[in-house]
């Protein structure tokens, strides 16, 4: 039988993997730009297309004008949102692996159980 304790990880990465793509640092390779300032950059342009015009000029005016520092607490509040959506994601989809995992193992224990007491 399966349980949570057998998923503690699939919670855990859907709680911290947010926070932790954009918190990575900023680095090049090959003439490239990878890693936490281009993500936090991407997401919060993206959350400013939903924002009125007037809040999400100046969600973007303090992303560009503010440091490294400014970014992450920017970002600190779409990542906890995004934390909380994967988390629901990954809780569907745990309690579907477990109810399925459990009907499988249960069905086997009849089906044993069953073969048992007509075998006397």
């Amino acid at each position: 039988m399966k349980t949570w304790w057998n998923y503690v990880g699939l919670i855990v990465m859907a709680i911290i993997v947010p926070f932790i793509i954009g918190l990575i640092p900023t680095f090049e390779f090959n003439g490239k730009i990878f890693g936490g300032g281009p993500i936090r950059q991407y997401i919060v342009n993206h959350i400013a297309t939903y924002l009125p015009p007037s809040t999400a000029n100046e969600l973007i005016a303090q992303f560009m004008n503010g440091t490294t520092q400014d970014e992450i607490i920017l970002y600190l509040p779409i990542a906890f949102n995004i934390s909380a959506i994967t988390l629901i994601i990954a809780f569907c989809f745990g309690t579907v692996l477990i109810e399925i995992n459990n009907f499988i193992k249960n069905s086997i224990y009849k089906s044993e159980r069953q073969k048992a007491k007509g075998a006397k």
